[in-house]
C-alpha cells in the first residue's frame, strides 16, 4: 500500500474510533431539558392532550408535530422514546450530510477540499454539540447547511439538479420554521444572491421558491388550523420576552462564542482574497453574522442559542484554512491564519473533550439529577409529581418514570413577571391575584388548576436561597406566592411535610400510597 493511501486508512480509522466514542458518549448522557420536554409534549399530544391548552409550549407547533411519529414508532417497536429520538436526529444529520456532499460535487470544489468540509460538518454536528444534541438550534443548523452550500455553488452557475435543489429547499424550510429567528439567515442569503448576480430573477431559484411556499403554507396552517397557538402568543408573548432577558452588551461581550465569531469574521476578511473557496466562505460568514444577530434578537443568551454561531464559526474557519491558494504572504494574512487555526483547534479540542466526558465519569449535575430522580421515584406513591420552582424538570421526570402534573415545564412566567423587582428590590413583593396582569393571572390560575385537578402524590417546592444557587432568582418564595390563593392553601394543608432534598421542601399527599396499591 502506498504511503498516501496508508495515511488515509490510518486517518479514517482514527476518525471512525472518535466518531464511535462520540456516539456512545451521547447515548450515555441524559438528553437536554428542552428536547426532553418537547418529546414529552409530543407523547402527550399523541395520547390525546391538546397542544397550547393542556400543554403550554411557547414554540410553534412544527417541532412537536415532527416528534409525534418518533414517539409513535418508539411505542410500536418497544424502544425508549429518547433513544428513538437520538436515532432520528442521527438519521437527519446523515441525510443533510449526503445532500451537502451532493451539492458540493455540483460545483468546482476540489475533492480534497470537499472531504475536509464534510469532516468539519461531522465534527460540528456530533463533536461540538456538547449538551445541545437534538435542540432546535442543532437540528436547524444541520438542515440549513445544504442550502448554504447551494447558495454558494449557484454563483458559478453550478447548481445541482432541480430535484436535489427542491429537497435542499425543503430541508432549509424545515430549519427556518423550526427556528423562525433563522429566517435572518435566509434574508442575508437572498441579499447575497441579489448583490452578486444583480438580478431579481436569480432569487427565484427552485430552493428559494420551495422555502417561500413552505413558509407561507405553514403560516396559514397555524393561523387557520392552530388558533390556540395564536391565542397563546397574544397572551404570553410579552411575558416570555421579559423572561431571562439580557442586555446587548451581555449577549455579545460576555459570550466566548460571540467574541470568537467576531474574531473569525475579521480574520476571514483579511484572508478572503487569497481563497479558492471564497464563495462558500462568504456565505458562511454571512450566516455566522445572521446567527449572532438571531441571538441578539432573542435577548436570552441561553447556551444553546449560541450553538449555531459557534458551529458556523468552526465551519468558516475550516473552509478558510483548507481553501487557501498557497501560504499566506502578507503579515495580516499570517495573523488571520494563526487566529483561525487557534480558534478551530481549541474549539474542536474543547468540544470533543466535553462531549466525551461521560465515557469516564458521571458529571456532577447529572449525578445530582439521577439522585433526585431516584428520590422522586421512591416517594411519588401513585407516580405523580409536581415541582414548583425555576429549575428545568425534564429529563428528570422521564428518569424518575413518573407523571408530570403541570402544563408548564417550569414556572418561567414567575421569573418574567418579577424580573424588575428581582433586579432591584431586596425581596419581591408579590401581587395578589386581583392585581396581577392578564398574562400572570392566567398562568397563576393554570398552575393552580393543574394542582387542584391532578392532586399529585408528591409536591416539591423550591426554598428561597437554596444551597449552591446564586442569582436573583434564588430569592423567589414560591410557597408564599401561591399561598395568596385560599384554594391553594386549603389543598396544600392536606399534604404532609416529609423533608428537604436538594433545596426543595417535599410534601406527600396522605393516602396516595394506599391509592397506588
Amino acid at each position: 500500500m502506498r504511503l498516501p493511501a496508508l495515511r488515509w486508512v490510518v486517518a479514517g480509522g482514527i476518525f471512525g474510533l472518535l466518531l464511535a466514542a462520540l456516539l456512545v458518549a451521547e447515548f450515555q448522557r441524559p438528553l437536554n431539558s428542552d428536547s426532553a420536554w418537547l418529546l414529552h409534549v409530543a407523547d402527550r399530544v399523541a395520547q390525546g392532550d391538546r397542544l397550547y391548552v393542556d400543554l403550554i409550549e411557547i414554540n410553534p407547533p412544527l417541532v412537536v408535530w415532527l416528534q409525534i411519529p418518533i414517539v409513535f414508532l418508539a411505542g410500536r417497536l418497544g424502544l425508549d422514546p429518547i433513544s428513538a429520538f437520538r436515532i432520528a436526529v442521527l438519521a437527519w444529520i446523515g441525510l443533510c450530510l449526503v445532500l451537502s456532499a451532493r451539492v458540493l460535487r455540483s460545483g468546482t470544489v476540489r475533492v480534497r477540499d470537499r472531504r475536509w468540509i464534510l469532516l468539519a460538518i461531522v465534527m460540528v454536528a456530533l463533536g461540538w454539540t456538547r449538551a445541545h444534541f437534538g435542540e432546535r438550534e442543532h437540528i436547524a443548523l444541520v438542515a440549513l447547511l445544504p442550502y448554504l452550500f447551494a447558495t454558494a455553488m449557484a454563483e458559478h452557475g453550478r447548481a445541482p439538479r432541480p430535484a436535489i435543489r427542491m429537497i435542499v429547499g425543503l430541508l432549509a424550510a424545515l430549519g427556518f420554521t423550526l427556528k423562525p429567528h433563522f429566517l435572518l439567515v435566509w434574508i442575508v442569503c437572498l441579499l447575497y444572491i441579489a448583490w452578486n448576480r444583480r438580478t431579481a430573477r436569480s432569487l427565484l431559484a427552485v430552493e428559494n421558491l420551495t422555502i417561500l411556499a413552505f413558509v407561507i403554507v405553514y403560516g396559514l396552517l397555524i393561523v387557520v388550523g392552530v388558533p390556540e397557538y395564536v391565542s397563546m402568543v397574544s397572551r404570553l408573548a410579552s411575558t416570555y420576552d421579559a423572561f431571562a432577558r439580557k442586555r446587548l452588551a451581555s449577549l455579545v461581550l460576555e459570550s466566548a462564542e460571540a467574541l470568537c465569531a467576531i474574531g473569525a469574521l475579521f480574520a476571514y476578511g483579511l484572508l478572503r482574497r487569497s481563497l479558492r473557496t471564497r464563495e462558500i466562505g462568504d456565505v458562511l460568514a454571512l450566516a455566522t453574522g445572521a446567527f449572532l444577530l438571531a441571538v441578539v434578537v432573542q435577548r436570552k443568551g441561553f447556551s444553546y442559542h449560541y450553538y449555531p454561531v459557534s458551529g458556523s464559526t468552526l465551519l468558516l474557519a475550516a473552509v478558510a484554512l483548507i481553501g487557501r491558494e498557497g501560504f499566506a504572504g502578507r503579515a495580516v494574512e499570517k495573523v488571520a491564519v494563526l487566529t483561525l487555526s487557534v480558534l478551530l483547534l481549541l474549539a474542536a479540542a474543547s468540544g470533543v473533550s466535553w462531549s466525551l466526558i461521560p465515557l469516564w465519569r458521571e458529571e456532577p449535575q447529572y449525578l445530582q439529577q439521577r439522585q433526585m430522580a431516584e428520590y422522586i421515584r421512591g416517594h411519588a406513591a401513585d407516580g405523580s409529581v409536581l415541582r414548583l420552582g425555576y429549575e428545568d424538570n425534564f429529563p428528570l421526570i422521564d428518569q424518575a418514570g413518573v407523571r408530570w402534573a403541570m402544563r408548564f415545564p417550569n414556572l418561567w412566567f414567575v421569573q418574567a413577571a418579577y424580573a424588575q423587582q428581582l433586579a432591584s428590590s431586596p425581596e419581591p413583593v408579590y401581587r395578589a391575584p386581583p392585581q396581577m396582569g392578564v398574562a400572570e393571572r392566567w398562568c397563576f390560575e393554570a398552575v393552580l388548576d393543574d394542582f387542584l385537578r391532578t392532586r399529585p402524590s408528591l409536591l416539591m417546592i423550591v426554598r428561597p436561597h437554596p444551597p449552591g444557587v446564586v442569582g436573583d432568582i434564588a430569592r423567589m418564595n414560591y410557597l408564599k406566592y401561591f399561598s395568596q390563593d385560599p384554594r391553594f392553601v386549603a389543598a396544600f394543608h392536606t399534604y404532609e411535610y416529609i423533608g428537604v432534598v436538594e433545596g426543595y421542601s417535599v410534601f406527600q399527599r396522605p393516602g396516595s400510597r394506599q391509592e397506588a396499591h
